[in-house]
């Protein structure tokens, strides 16, 4: 395996900008960026430890905001999930859904 070069030059995707890179640096510089492998490292625990939740509706109002880009939003089901009222059932007191155009997660 191939270690990278650390001082090759990265092209960058179109939606990614070089002022965008050193904003998002600074702030995994300042606070480390633990918390977020965390969240992943400890999915199957999360799912564990929720479990006797499963099949509850939440029972607060909730504003649902998703943008249309985003990897969730466009996994196979989970559109009509949302439009066709299975989501609204498992949340009965949704407040809006609101859609966010050319915005992923």
């Amino acid at each position: 395996m191939n270690t990278p070069n650390p001082n090759s030059q990265i092209t960058l995707p179109f939606r990614l900008s070089e002022d965008d890179v050193n904003y998002l640096a600074s702030k995994f510089r300042r606070t480390g960026f633990t918390g977020g492998l965390n969240y992943y490292r400890a999915m199957d625990l999360n799912w564990e430890l929720t479990a006797s939740w499963m099949g509850e509706k939440i029972k607060v109002q909730v504003k649902f905001i998703v943008g249309d880009l985003d990897l969730t939003y466009n996994t196979p089901g989970v559109k009509d999930f949302i439009h066709k009222g299975g989501f609204s059932k498992h949340v009965p007191f949704l407040q809006e859904l609101m859609f966010m155009e050319s915005v992923a997660h």
